[in-house]
């Protein structure tokens, strides 16, 4: 006569336990692979944005007849609301100073400020803050206070870090060669809010083809 015999208890538990560790390993890949997935995805986004923001830029540069002298903020000295810089299209000076319409064109003011982030995250160096904004307003005829721009201006970049002066400063607009320089230098930090930190740095150089000259 055949007997039919299952399986033990041992075997059981054992099997049991196989298939938990499968499962535990199985889990912990698709974990590791989503989150790689997602900061991946937020390094691409960062990139994007400021490739966006240089390309509004260095649009405005191209397009600008002067850059209003003393508008170039060189580096923050504070985590405050600043003027970055100020470009005036269709207008043009002399070399006494004075000023007149190009063509008899409207004049437009393009101005860009930083929006300070409302708290700093307290990492090295000291005083250095995510979550500011930089704003980009332009209008006729008159050019735009800080107050304007932070308040009216269409967002240019998100998630701007600031860096105290003496480090490596950022948001940074300056002016090399002196007044009348045709470089402008521009150093941006975008940090996003996330564990591990996800950051891009960017350090570039814009030709200013009429320098900077003059006041608006």
């Amino acid at each position: 006569m055949r007997t039919n015999k299952g399986f033990t208890l041992t075997e059981v538990l054992l099997g049991v336990m196989i298939v938990g560790l499968i499962g535990i390993a199985l889990a912990a890949l698709t974990t590791s692979a989503s989150r790689d997935s997602g900061q991946s995805s937020s390094r691409i986004m960062v990139r994007n944005s400021i490739s966006m923001a240089l390309r509004q830029i260095r649009q405005d540069i191209h397009d600008a007849s002067k850059v209003v002298d003393g508008s170039i903020a060189g580096a923050l000295t504070s985590n405050a609301d600043r003027g970055l810089m100020t470009l005036v299209q269709n207008q043009m000076w002399s070399q006494s100073g004075s000023q007149a319409m190009r063509d008899n064109l409207t004049v437009y003011y393009t101005t860009y400020c930083y929006i300070h982030a409302p708290t700093t995250d307290g990492i090295v160096p000291t005083g250095s803050a995510i979550g500011g904004q930089i704003k980009r307003l332009k209008q006729a005829n008159s050019q735009p206070t800080v107050d304007e721009c932070k308040n009216n201006g269409t967002i240019v970049l998100n998630n701007v870090k600031y860096v105290p002066s003496g480090t490596y400063p950022a948001p940074l607009f300056q002016a090399l060669g002196g007044t009348l320089g045709s470089i402008l230098r521009v150093n941006l930090i975008v940090e996003l809010p996330s564990t591990p930190v996800i950051n891009d740095v960017v350090e570039d150089i814009f030709v200013l083809p009429n320098g900077i000259e003059g006041g608006a």
